[in-house]
């Protein structure tokens, strides 16, 4: 288990991620735990980050799956709640609709009716992760018309997911 670190800055009325800056990440063991509960009344959590263990990555490390396919298209619909997550359509380049669904709570879902699920959502460009449950429309605004690329995977356990990415 780790503690990420991710920087944002508000401008113009949104969170847009600070790309020269590196995502920080702090493995959780024992010295880290003493730590943080040493500071419970007044938490610091970049002064935990600052930390000599702390590993800096520029662009996400890609994950330890295999990308099975990639789908091309555009957002033609885009929701999220509290209690479904975020719903996408997304109009591919051969003309069909494609829905996608991703959990509230980190874990991709998958049923008949929605079959792509989704495990990340970044930006292709900077292989930059939001972090979790991060709504998307906070650094971009409306969704609608944007292009984006699904890269199709199968986890060690076979569940198969899909990672959204954002390519302008």
């Amino acid at each position: 288990m780790y503690l990420i670190g991710k920087w944002f800055v508000y401008q113009k009325g949104r969170l847009r991620p600070v790309l020269d800056r590196p995502t920080l990440a702090r493995r959780y063991l024992s010295r880290f735990m003493d730590e943080r509960l040493s500071d419970e009344v007044n938490p610091r959590p970049y002064r935990w980050l600052q930390d000599r263990t702390t590993h800096k990555f520029y662009s996400e490390p890609p994950p330890g799956t295999r990308v099975e396919s990639t789908t091309r298209g555009t957002i033609s619909s885009f929701t999220i709640t509290e209690e479904n997550g975020c719903e996408i359509e997304i109009k591919t380049a051969n003309g069909k609709t494609v829905a996608a669904n991703c959990a509230n709570e980190g874990f991709p879902i998958r049923d008949e009716d929605t079959p792509i699920s989704i495990g990340d959502i970044g930006i292709w460009k900077n292989r930059y992760v939001f972090p979790e449950d991060f709504d998307p429309t906070f650094s971009f605004g409306k969704l609608t018309g944007r292009r984006v690329k699904l890269e199709n995977r199968t986890d060690s356990d076979g569940n198969k997911y899909s990672d959204l990415w954002f390519v302008d």
